[in-house]
């Protein structure tokens, strides 16, 4: 009985008090190690989905993750789109972290989320650096010289005014 015991120890105090509760309406130990038995085939079960689910997230994390680097390659000056790619793909770096050696997933950290946004940028960086061989003062007056000329409307020369100006 004391092996028993000892043995107890290594599970959840959940199927401790379910075992025990088999060993006072049967009272054999055939039927404790029946009932540890089924204890532990649905314990495994259990264990099991909730990795199948896991697993289910974190393709989902990182389809998303993939589609905001995608989204941001369309549009790399948007700095709402770079916090969503980060945010995105911080929480599929969490999924891995957690699930590390599982289904031999491996690490995702925050070295290369920088390097997926980075990279996703990298052409409104080159772009940025083929604009700036303008001055400011020589874009904002060809910015005016269009509105004047009505090919661009006041909407759109706020815009681009504005986005000149950032630039600074």
């Amino acid at each position: 009985m004391g092996l028993v015991i000892n043995f107890l120890f290594l599970f959840p105090k959940d199927l401790i008090k379910d075992l025990f509760g088999m060993f006072i309406c049967f009272g054999t130990p055939l039927s404790i190690i029946v009932g540890l038995l089924y204890l532990l085939h649905v314990n495994a079960k259990q264990k099991a989905e909730r990795l199948k689910q896991q697993r289910v997230e974190m393709e989902k994390a990182s389809d998303n993750y993939y589609k905001s680097l995608k989204d941001l390659k369309l549009n790399p000056t948007n700095a709402d789109l770079k916090q969503l790619a980060l945010e995105l793909g911080r929480i599929y770096s969490e999924m891995t972290r957690q699930l590390q050696g599982v289904y031999g997933i491996t690490l995702f950290d925050e070295i290369k989320l920088m390097n997926d946004i980075n990279a996703a940028c990298a052409a409104a960086t080159a772009t940025a650096n083929v604009l700036t061989s303008e001055t400011v003062e020589d874009r904002l007056a060809k910015l005016v010289e269009l509105k004047e000329k009505n090919l661009i409307s006041e909407q759109e020369y706020e815009e681009k005014r504005l986005k000149i100006l950032d630039t600074i």
